[in-house]
């Protein structure tokens, strides 16, 4: 199958040095011609469109992130680029860039006790500088950690004297309030259609600090306890489910909704690399070369097994065939593209550093940059099927064996030979079910021809039961022998004898006949079993036999009687 994925222009010596969170897609001078805003190693912040560039600027500081975002529905996208603990905002004019806003990002809440020090310091000038330092010490030895930038570079001077100049020109030139630095940046919806975004902060002092439509004020901040490396969220145009999805330096990734931390915690077994949002599932790339997706309730979708350690990952977003994808950039230059299973992949030939997909020259197109600063640039196809590309059902990465136990290669090669070998097991498992049966049946007959069965189905028809029962405790005992016709033939004659060890027991009487027995009635007779004294300690069984008549020698029926070892005199 054909690559939907078109060559539009490759540049190998663009010289665009820079990262994934460096570069955006906007329209930025509402000519419904989208452009890609870069910044570079140098500091410098460049627009492309087509195959040149068409405005550039330098920045004051090194930038950390770069995001484009819209505050009006007539005007263009602008485009914010963080550098340090400032955001400054740059509208594309007819003579270049410029800059419109700025936003500073200032310190959340600083230790009491830190603070009351320098206050002291700052209040009273014949307070030695000697106690400021051993209270700071103090502090730090106490477990709070030391937050003011101006409280560490005091403890690391050594003399008194380059102590007392520092703590008077820190009093002096700036505020006690500790600077933080912005890590990351990226845009949320914030009006109907979708069209309206504004900017999301994450910070080094893990805030997720939330601004008002023109990036000039805070509407919330968030205290993640840990630094933030990495921020996303989804261009949903349900303005009423905006899911943002933190990743902390920790190894924990949290999800805010609405302005509001979750209880959403993604448990990962490696740290995560990169990660989007899209709609209600989460795509995190793994140290592990894996790429895992979650749902929004935090329970695991699917895990793909890369063959290259995850670089960068770009979602991929049709808002007119309703389709959305992850585009994975790897170390060995390849950039695949899943949706549920892997549809698509090409290679730039190079360790992909930046990869962003959106609208380019009224195209949908996807920039990619690799290591060197190559910058690469292909057009999805207008035929792009979602449906066609791709293998259906599981993702390819199943298919790779993985090791088992040896009981378990076991159970599965039994369970192909059953497969395959089916009708043949059956035939002879029927085959052993027979010769069972009759092996039951000629046992059952030898038994009957030997009278040895409790059952006897040979006297006149009739067939007779025979139960014996043992009552005393020695060296005396009782025999209650029952006899129960269950046919429906009257038996008659029917003898009763004992065979038993004469030097052990002596039984009254030896023999009886029992003259008729009809049909479902109880013929009970009553024996005396004696040990001697020969047989006091020693164990014997009596065997109870029924003869049908005289001429008959063989027993009908027979019942063993266990009588056990009596220690009376």
């Amino acid at each position: 199958m054909s690559s939907p994925w078109i060559d539009s222009w490759k540049d190998t010596v663009a010289g665009l040095k820079t990262f994934q969170p460096l570069c955006c897609f906007g329209d930025f001078d509402e000519e419904d011609d989208g452009k890609f805003a870069v910044v570079t190693e140098d500091n410098r912040l460049r627009v492309m469109q087509g195959v040149r560039f068409i405005a550039e600027t330098e920045l004051s500081g090194i930038a950390s992130a770069c995001c484009a975002y819209k505050i009006k529905a007539e005007e263009p996208h602008l485009i914010a680029v963080s550098c340090g603990q400032i955001v400054y905002t740059y509208k594309l004019m007819s003579d270049g860039l410029r800059p419109v806003f700025r936003f500073v990002c200032t310190s959340s809440v600083i230790s009491t006790a830190e603070t009351e020090l320098w206050d002291h310091f700052a209040h009273n000038t014949d307070f030695p500088v000697a106690d400021l330092v051993h209270g700071l010490l103090n502090i730090s030895k106490g477990g709070t950690q030391l937050e003011l930038s101006q409280s560490h570079t005091l403890l690391d001077l050594e003399s008194s004297e380059d102590q007392q100049s520092f703590a008077r020109a820190a009093l002096a030139l700036s505020s006690l309030q500790k600077l933080t630095v912005i890590n990351c940046m990226t845009s949320c919806v914030s009006g109907s259609g979708g069209e309206l975004r504004s900017l999301v902060l994450g910070t080094e002092d893990g805030h997720v600090i939330f601004l008002d439509q023109r990036g000039r004020s805070t509407q919330a901040t968030l205290d993640l306890g840990a630094p933030i490396d990495f921020i996303d969220s989804f261009a949903s145009d349900n303005i009423d489910h905006v899911r943002v999805i933190v990743g902390l330096r920790s190894g924990k990734v949290r999800v805010i909704r609405n302005q509001q931390l979750t209880s959403v915690n993604l448990q990962l077994d490696s740290n995560a690399v990169c990660a989007v949002s899209i709609k209600k599932r989460f795509y995190i790339g793994c140290f592990k070369n894996a790429l895992v997706c979650f749902t929004s309730a935090a329970a695991i979708n699917q895990v793909y097994h890369l063959p290259s350690p995850i670089q960068v990952i770009e979602k991929l977003y049709l808002r007119e065939k309703n389709f959305v994808g992850v585009l994975i950039g790897l170390k060995n230059g390849e950039v695949r593209l899943y949706e549920r299973s892997l549809m698509c992949t090409f290679n730039i030939g190079e360790p992909v550093r930046a990869l962003r997909f959106g609208h380019y020259n009224r195209e949908n197109t996807v920039i990619a940059i690799g290591v060197s600063g190559a910058l690469h640039i292909k057009i999805l196809s207008r035929r792009f099927q979602t449906q066609s590309l791709g293998a259906k059902g599981a993702p390819e990465e199943q298919s790779v064996p993985i090791d088992l136990p040896t009981r378990s290669k076991l159970f599965l090669n039994f369970a192909k030979l059953e497969e395959s070998r089916g009708p043949n097991i059956h035939a002879v498992f029927q085959q052993q079910l027979g010769s069972l049966k009759l092996l039951a049946a000629e046992e059952y007959l030898k038994v009957l021809q030997e009278g040895v069965s409790t059952v006897n189905t040979h006297a006149n028809d009739a067939v007779i039961t025979m139960s014996c029962t043992l009552e005393g405790i020695g060296p005396e005992f009782l025999v209650r022998l029952r006899l129960i016709n269950v046919g429906e033939t009257v038996a008659r004659n029917l003898r009763i004898a004992f065979l038993y060890n004469e030097e052990i027991y002596r039984i009254g009487p030896v023999t009886e006949v029992v003259p008729v027995l009809v049909p479902n009635q109880i013929a009970e007779r009553k024996y005396s079993v004696t040990r001697t004294d020969e047989g006091l300690e020693r164990e014997e069984e009596i065997r109870a036999l029924l003869y049908c008549n005289k001429s008959n020698k063989r027993p009908i029926g027979s019942a063993l009687i266990n009588v056990p070892v009596s220690d009376l005199q």
